[in-house]
């Protein structure tokens, strides 16, 4: 079963290039990530079907329910992963459906 709750839908890139979802192990790789497109795909689609709304947009039916749906997604990744690979994945995450997508840098100096 999807996770169609308000959680937050973490896309994690290790080192390595592999990619992991939330609790699930690998779902793909940056050059390889058709299955996290599946995975956020489905989980899109049952968030609609349980109209798991972005918070505000519970009573917004003049709005399209693809935009009232949560689809936020966090791209995590270290600072040794290199820019173009990252930018792939951001790609890879909007093609699954994910508005806005939002980046979180590690290891970043304080």
């Amino acid at each position: 079963m999807l996770p169609h709750s308000c959680g937050t839908l973490v896309v994690s890139i290790a080192a390595n290039g592999n990619l992991k979802l939330n609790e699930w192990d690998v779902v793909g790789s940056v050059e390889e990530p058709e299955a996290m497109i599946v995975k956020l795909g489905g989980i899109f689609r049952e968030r609609a079907d349980n109209r798991a709304y972005k918070q505000g947009m519970e009573h917004r039916p003049d709005l399209p329910e693809s935009e009232r749906v949560l689809r936020e997604v966090v791209v995590r990744s270290p600072l040794s992963v290199p820019y173009g690979d990252v930018a792939k994945v951001i790609d890879a995450v909007r093609a699954a459906g994910a508005s806005p997508v939002v980046l979180q840098l590690d290891e970043l100096p304080h």
